[in-house]
């Protein structure tokens, strides 16, 4: 009995695993697409925008379902790589609807890659071109003695006539 009870005598010590502690898995890195540069603008093909369409007396951008009397339309324009400068451009700002006009600006040869140019609509030029307020569309357009070489995407403005 005595030799049984010395073999299971405790001596309480603490237990030791000798495993090592438990990792977290790691967590798998996504691999995050590599943002593409953006194109220059003009340089795979001829191309128009209208980039800001502002008050003329304070410069501060408008909504363009109310036109105040005077705005400014900013435009920026590209001949692209197949155009030479050798001929003139004309860089047009088109109104159609319950406005109808064109209003143009010439640039002789040799003409820029990149043209920005502001076309400000007066009172009177507004009156002139609008035999009624209203709906109209609005886009700019890039012109050579060929032919129009780019067009924007128009979008419609509320022009009122002045009194």
């Amino acid at each position: 009995m005595l030799v049984l009870c010395v073999a299971c005598h405790d001596d309480r010590t603490p237990h030791v695993y000798h495993t090592p502690a438990p990792v977290p898995p790691a967590i798998p890195a996504i691999p995050v697409a590599p943002s593409l540069p953006e194109i220059a603008f003009g340089s795979t093909a001829a191309d128009a925008r209208i980039t800001s369409v502002a008050d003329a007396a304070t410069g501060f951008p408008v909504p363009l379902t109310n036109l105040p009397d005077s705005v400014v339309i900013m435009t920026m324009v590209a001949r692209g790589p197949a155009w030479t400068a050798t001929e003139p451009l004309e860089v047009q700002l088109v109104l159609q609807g319950a406005c109808e006009g064109v209003m143009a600006a010439r640039f002789p040869a040799p003409a820029p890659v990149v043209i920005a140019h502001q076309f400000r609509l007066s009172a009177d030029r507004i009156a002139a071109m609008c035999a009624r307020g209203g709906e109209s569309k609005a886009h700019v357009a890039l012109v050579s003695s060929k032919g129009r070489l780019a067009s924007s995407v128009p979008f419609d403005v509320a022009l009122a006539r002045p009194r």
